[in-house]
């Protein structure tokens, strides 16, 4: 860990990072109140070696802007409120990975989610879902939307070596598909899925959630408020005039 101590510019990402080397998927970080960007890196870095990530909801924080910058990494596993829920889950002695799971159980579908996909696949598009997250998340959620027997596919942390904002997830992807990456379009609410669809070479629908609507996500080939916003035929047709 020595060689690499001066890339940090925080003792908090220095300590992150540190535990990601050593702990790797057993590692967890978390990112409370505080200004700046500390602890960014390092949630980045815990998440990448498998590990779990935590972040105070901004809006209960005292100094929002650390939170932030570790929600906009793309990494963080979940955002609560806190210390109480910690300290719940502390108490009560809840087996490992409790905490994770009992969060993505509780968690609603973007609106229109289903029509989407329902809409893709009766018009002939081949649908996979390309996520970061683990494969128990990624399966949780095609039960949430019930899309379990519809999609064509999906790609999770388990499938590539690095995760978003690397390109590796979507190049798996259109390598599934049989497809070049322009004639792939994909769907993202955040700054790093953006980048790493970009960076394979795909159009980009940006579709932000809550905690991503005040980010910039300009880099996105289009933005949409939600995806009931626009028809599918004239979101299609506005990428064909880009």
């Amino acid at each position: 860990m020595a060689a690499r101590t001066g890339a940090y510019a925080s003792a908090v990402d220095h300590f992150l990072c540190s535990l990601a080397e050593h702990y790797r998927e057993r590692a967890v970080g978390v990112v409370l109140t505080g200004s700046g960007h500390d602890g960014a890196v390092g949630i980045r870095e815990i998440k990448a070696a498998g590990g779990f990530t935590l972040v105070q909801v901004p809006g209960e924080a005292a100094f929002d802007s650390m939170p932030r910058a570790a929600i906009a990494t793309g990494a963080v596993d979940l955002v609560l409120p806190l210390p109480r829920e910690l300290e719940f889950y502390a108490d009560s002695g809840a087996p490992e990975g409790a905490l994770y799971l009992a969060s993505i159980q509780t968690t609603s579908p973007f609106k229109g989610a289903r029509d989407l996909v329902c809409r893709l696949k009766e018009n002939g598009h081949e649908v996979i879902l390309a996520s970061s997250a683990k494969a128990q998340e990624v399966d949780h959620y095609l039960d949430l939307l019930e899309v379990r027997e519809i999609v064509d596919g999906w790609t999770t942390s388990a499938d590539v070596e690095r995760t978003k904002p690397a390109p590796d997830l979507y190049r798996s992807v259109v390598d599934d598909l049989g497809v070049r990456p322009a004639e792939a379009i994909a769907l993202e609410d955040s700054a790093n899925g953006i980048a790493a669809a970009k960076a394979a070479g795909l159009q980009v629908v940006a579709v932000p959630n809550a905690l991503t609507k005040d980010m910039d996500l300009s880099a996105a080939d289009l933005r949409l408020s939600s995806l009931a916003a626009m028809p599918l035929e004239a979101v299609l047709a506005a990428l064909r005039r880009d």
